[in-house]
């Protein structure tokens, strides 16, 4: 995170061009940058999840960690777990999540997504979007502040859960190869043995934008994260790599079934 200079000034970063200052990250921005139409990369993602989550047996809890202001990816989590507990770092972000939750004026609008999950699940669990909205919003059960920099990174006593889900964010917090290592391990605490990841990566990233910022990411590819999560005590059950829109700061992006074993 940026700091205050002697000038009285924020230091907004690690280049002029590239900063790593949340407190200039706009949650409607970012939504509007990236969700608010279907495209091929939003399209993979809900079909890898749909995929993943239909393979699964039902299971109690979820977390969802450092989502931003996205619910894209808890929608097909809905069918197979009985409660979501929703973990970000930034009290807008998780404001702007409750904000459809509650289904206040203003909230994002989903419906583009939660139709295409419905396309794919063939109304085998809703007959309707108005159901999957319904459904999703009974198992958002909590929203809590979340630092990976951080061990607990959830304030309070200890917890873990059955299945933790954390999409595009290890990459954006760690500077460097170490820093991701410990990033993953923390991540990791909140996983119960046996429980099951699910991740996914910008692959080769050096920046994304949201407005008029570009923000920090660390670049990485598939084989470095299979590394390291064999190396925490994970198998990678499923990997997929996935396409990037034009014009993007990143090759791609691929996303990941794990399951801890030790």
């Amino acid at each position: 995170m940026g700091d205050v200079n002697a000038a009285g000034q924020i230091d907004t970063g690690i280049t002029a061009d590239v900063i790593d200052d949340y407190r200039f990250f706009s949650p409607m921005e970012y939504l509007h940058e990236y969700w608010s139409d279907s495209d091929q990369e939003s399209d993979f993602s809900a079909r890898f999840l749909h995929e993943i989550f239909e393979s699964l047996e039902p299971q109690k809890t979820m977390v969802d960690v450092g989502g931003g202001p996205t619910l894209y990816q808890l929608i097909s989590a809905r069918n197979k777990v009985e409660s979501i507990t929703f973990a970000e770092y930034l009290e807008s972000n998780r404001n702007e999540v409750e904000k459809w939750v509650k289904d206040e004026p203003g909230a994002f609008n989903w419906d583009i997504h939660l139709k295409y999950t419905h396309e794919l699940e063939g109304q085998a669990y809703a007959q309707s979007i108005d159901e999957m909205k319904t459904c999703l919003r009974k198992k958002l059960t909590e929203f809590v502040p979340c630092d990976l920099t951080k061990s607990p990174s959830i304030p309070g006593q200890r917890r873990t859960f059955d299945i933790v889900s954390s999409h595009f964010c290890v990459e954006h917090i760690s500077k460097d190869y170490t820093e991701l290592k410990s990033r993953l391990a923390t991540l990791l605490e909140l996983l119960k043995p046996s429980g099951y990841l699910i991740m996914s990566f910008l692959r080769n990233a050096s920046s994304y934008q949201v407005g008029t910022f570009n923000f920090y990411s660390y670049p990485i590819n598939e084989t470095e994260v299979q590394v390291l999560l064999k190396q925490l005590g994970c198998d990678v059950l499923r990997i997929e790599s996935g396409p990037a829109e034009t014009c993007r700061t990143y090759e791609g992006t691929f996303s990941l079934l794990a399951r801890r074993v030790s």
